[in-house]
């Protein structure tokens, strides 16, 4: 059973992973986590400032940042929330020693499901570097399409990064009634 305030009924991950909010000890488990090259670029020791921002809890605006865990309390991934007029951007990771392994298009759709629930009225957008293909393609499966290509100063250089915004795909309609998609 859910704790009061937890969002319940994600899409597909039920009795595997749910989402809590991120505590202290989360952000600090999640900062120290090492990504093999060319992800390294994504450590948070690679960026002080994200490091610093993610262990300042007491400037977390509420229900900004959530944890993804197993139902033994393993770390899975995050996302972080930030919101800008109608949009809601998200910062997200998944595990190291769970990337590339086809759990990508889950994490989405249960990304996308907390942000339904926790802001139903914004548009889902990210930034993810150019470089990243594999999580382009992850982010292009579950909705999301590239708005601009952008130069960012970040981890101590000028890097290439892509805006993507969530754009909901129509759901087709077969002969017999049946939503499909």
């Amino acid at each position: 059973m859910a704790r009061h305030g937890e969002p319940t009924g994600l899409a597909g991950g039920e009795g595997i992973f749910h989402w809590e909010p991120m505590t202290a000890d989360d952000a600090v488990a999640i900062s120290s986590w090492h990504y093999p090259p060319p992800y390294d670029f994504y450590d948070f020791d690679a960026d002080p400032d994200d490091r610093a921002e993610l262990l300042d809890i007491e400037n977390w605006a509420p229900n900004s940042h959530w944890v993804w865990k197993t139902v033994v309390g393993d770390r899975v991934g995050f996302v972080i929330f930030e919101t800008h007029d109608s949009e809601v951007e998200l910062g997200l990771g998944l595990s190291p020693g769970l990337t590339g392994q086809g759990l990508g298009a889950l994490f989405m759709q249960e990304i996308l499901a907390l942000t339904r629930t926790l802001w139903p009225r914004h548009t889902p957008c990210l930034f993810v570097a150019l470089f990243n293909e594999r999580a382009r393609t992850v982010y292009e499966r579950a909705g999301f399409r590239a708005q601009r290509v952008f130069e960012q100063e970040t981890n101590g250089g000028i890097f290439l990064f892509v805006a993507m915004q969530y754009i909901p795909q129509p759901r087709h309609h077969s002969p017999g009634g049946r939503t499909m998609s």
